[in-house]
């Protein structure tokens, strides 16, 4: 169903993970995405694949949590792999190309690893401290007229609806079937008829969630003047100042590493 293939919401704990600063957690998820592109060699992206693994064991989090995010890019991560095997450059195996192959398994273990990382920010951290974090890091934006906080919060809002409308996706493709809509049967165009039918409500349920929304943050006062106040304010420790670090040393190392041997 549509809802196991979405991103699973904030789930509250207190792993070390979940103590982290927000800030420091989108830093190092922007850390590790150079790093896996920065580290070409077989042997460290298998590190630090390894390294992203055990990332989950380490907070305690159940690991069948990050079924979704590994699911929702396993068809793009094979289909990046076939066509590199089979439009790479020689020497070939048959109809595959070696360095292909290799490349293509490369790339598609980043995006697994970035699947992973953006399934554990997203189960790690709050939406309001994910709003938080991102309007303050944007905040430079501001000096030069583009409105940080609306685009903080409109992000947020986009990155927490994923669930909500694979649950209404979910709801309203049960209520066909009850109804005898045959979804796994007959001809492809019939297939793609009944899913015309099922995105035409969904659309009209994004809509009214829209509308709600900008209902309640009409209500809420937002947009007003002044600054707003927080009810839990971030704050920078040392924790995250040594998870900051380590990050760096160590895919750091790994550059250089490939770079100089």
């Amino acid at each position: 169903m549509l809802g196991s293939l979405v991103y699973s919401q904030f789930l509250p704990g207190n792993s070390w993970l979940h103590r982290l600063d927000p800030r420091c957690k989108l830093m190092l998820l922007g850390l590790f995405t150079l790093g896996l592109f920065w580290v070409r060699e077989v042997p460290g992206q298998l590190l630090v694949a390894l390294l992203i693994a055990l990332l989950p064991v380490s907070t305690g989090l159940p690991i069948g949590l990050l079924a979704p995010a590994l699911l929702g890019v396993l068809p793009l991560a094979m289909l990046s792999m076939m066509f590199q095997a089979g439009w790479g450059p020689a020497p070939y195996l048959g109809p595959l190309s070696l360095p292909g192959m290799e490349q293509g398994g490369l790339l598609s273990l980043r995006l697994l690893d970035l699947a992973i990382l953006a399934q554990l920010l997203a189960l790690t951290t709050s939406p309001i401290g994910m709003c938080d974090a991102l309007e303050q890091m944007l905040k430079p934006l501001g000096k030069v007229g583009l409105p940080h906080r609306d685009l903080a919060l409109a992000f947020t809002i986009a990155w927490r609806f994923i669930p909500v409308l694979a649950q209404e996706g979910d709801r309203l493709l049960k209520a066909q079937i009850s109804r005898g809509a045959a979804w796994e049967e007959g001809a492809w165009h019939r297939r793609l008829l009944t899913l015309t039918g099922l995105l035409t409500p969904l659309l009209v349920r994004c809509f009214r969630y829209a509308e709600e929304l900008a209902i309640a943050l009409e209500a809420r006062g937002y947009g007003q003047n002044g600054q707003p106040t927080r009810l839990h304010p971030l704050n920078w420790r040392w924790l995250d100042g040594q998870a900051l670090l380590w990050c760096l040393s160590g895919l750091g190392g790994l550059v250089a590493w490939e770079q100089w041997r």
